[in-house]
């Protein structure tokens, strides 16, 4: 049904005070903007004009963030991280910043189909994205999507110092393959890059590329990252 803003804001409001009478009075709350990357194509005032209408409701009834997700893994990292940032930015605008714990929070979720997951994820953390919502493995349906283990490994190898403190590098490797055996009763697979077994082979082959000596590849960055997968 074509409800118009006014109306789809009643629904939201509704559902909040719902959730917040009936389920829990601390209730920490997303709104989900799935299929915000068509909205973004499609009908893109509309979608800002919602984002914009959540920020503005009153704080003790506005949830603590908003969820958004590409599904289809189609859409290039400039593109979707564009749209972040016009999330972040009218978030901002409204007076919703984020304080990174429990209000003002952006988060993306990016499934995996034709090789830009990876690289969307990140670029959306760099252009207002608070985090990501995934699982630690890249099982998922379809053809997966972009997990916390690869974006922290690839966070941790640029130098970022927080997740260096928060994580526990050298056991994420081993989670992602323990939920991808509960999750499929399979094995990872030996390509499955950062936690597949095939992903070590940089410390001890690939002699032709700067001697097969790993710092040599990293020190693009910054110099040898300091991090540990090996557990």
């Amino acid at each position: 049904p074509h409800f118009g803003l006014p109306g789809l804001m009643s629904i939201v409001r509704g559902v909040l005070d719902y959730s917040r009478q009936h389920l829990d009075p601390n209730a920490r709350i997303f709104i989900n903007v799935r299929d915000f990357h068509v909205a973004m194509v499609k009908m893109p005032e509309k979608c800002i004009a919602f984002v914009k209408a959540v920020a503005e409701l009153d704080p003790a009834v506005r949830p603590m963030g908003l969820l958004t997700e590409e599904p289809m893994g189609c859409f290039f990292p400039d593109e979707v991280s564009g749209w972040i940032a016009l999330f972040r930015r009218t978030m901002d605008n409204a007076g919703w910043t984020s304080n990174g714990v429990d209000t003002g929070l952006l988060l993306i979720h990016v499934h995996k189909q034709w090789g830009y997951g990876d690289m969307t994820q990140l670029e959306c953390l760099l252009t207002g994205a608070d985090g990501i919502w995934c699982s630690v493995c890249e099982e998922g349906s379809g053809l997966g999507h972009a997990c916390s283990t690869v974006t922290i490994a690839n966070l941790a190898r640029l130098g970022n110092q927080n997740v260096h403190n928060d994580f526990n590098t050298q056991a994420i490797g081993t989670a992602a393959r323990e939920v991808t055996r509960l999750t499929t009763n399979q094995k990872t697979d030996p390509r499955q890059i950062v936690y597949g077994s095939r992903a070590i082979e940089i410390a001890f082959d690939f002699g032709n590329i700067g001697n097969g000596v790993a710092s040599a590849v990293e020190t693009g960055y910054g110099g040898e990252a300091e991090f540990d997968l090996a557990k």
